[in-house]
């Protein structure tokens, strides 16, 4: 296949990655204004599907890039907003992920919190330089089949 036209399909395909996530970032957003918590976490269970092949790379690379830039289209889009869309999406596509929310002391005495998503014990969405001083809660999460 020529390259360009190899070029245009992985920009058709990041774009429709992009308006899915835009979707979704927006969905759960509004889930988690009105919906009990553990309800919102259930989506990516009801919408895992075992995955059938491999994960292109591509996508896979491109899923935490194409939340962050969706969320900064949604008003309040938090780290938790990023993480459940992101887990949501890699569920879509049949890989398994795990939602971890940790608290730390703030400035001020202020309790601080942040929700990120780890995948084979690595960090995919919501990496900060001082994510270690966040002491990760019990998972809430049930595994996917």
């Amino acid at each position: 296949m020529h390259k360009s036209f190899d070029l245009f399909c992985k920009r058709a395909g990041l774009a429709l990655l992009w308006l899915e996530a835009l979707f979704w970032v927006t969905i759960v957003r509004v889930a988690l204004t009105f919906l009990p918590f553990r309800r919102v976490l259930r989506l990516p269970l009801v919408l895992y599907r075992p995955a059938g092949g491999m994960l292109k790379a591509v996508v896979g690379n491109s899923i935490p890039d194409v939340v962050q830039a969706a969320a900064s289209l949604v008003p309040g889009a938090t780290c938790l907003t990023q993480a459940l869309t992101a887990q949501l999406l890699f569920a879509q596509r049949g890989v398994v992920t795990s939602l971890r929310i940790g608290v730390a002391h703030g400035a001020h005495g202020k309790l601080d919190a942040h929700a990120w998503l780890e995948h084979g014990g690595s960090v995919v969405i919501g990496q900060l330089p001082d994510l270690e001083r966040f002491s990760p809660l019990p998972s809430l999460e049930r595994s996917c089949p």
